[in-house]
């Protein structure tokens, strides 16, 4: 390893210690309910999805949310895939089979 990447890993560690104890306490804060500037939004945003912030949630609720959410992306992600031959003029592009569409996706 080089001079630049020893300086870099040394510049990033330091940086890092001098921002663990205000992140911490302003983490801290924000977890015991002491700060909330972003309250009102935060609000409207569990009015608009029909959350309740003082109910937990079942395990199963949140696996299915998870599968939900990465499906959606996953077509979401496929469908963009699809429409790269008529947005490009790469002529090198990989075939559009769907086996390659999983494997690129997926990983």
């Amino acid at each position: 390893m080089t001079a630049n990447g020893w300086v870099q890993i040394g510049t990033f560690v330091a940086i890092l210690l001098v921002l663990v104890r205000p992140l911490g306490g302003y983490m801290t804060a924000v977890f015991d309910g002491r700060v909330g500037f972003l309250r009102p939004i935060e609000r409207g945003i569990y009015a608009l999805c029909g959350a309740d912030e003082r109910r937990e949630q079942h395990w199963l609720a949140y696996g299915f949310g998870m599968l939900l959410f990465h499906a959606a992306g996953f077509l979401l992600l496929s469908d963009r895939y699809n429409l790269v031959p008529w947005i490009t003029t790469n002529a090198l592009l990989p075939s559009r089979c769907w086996r390659n569409i999983i494997d690129v996706r997926v990983t």
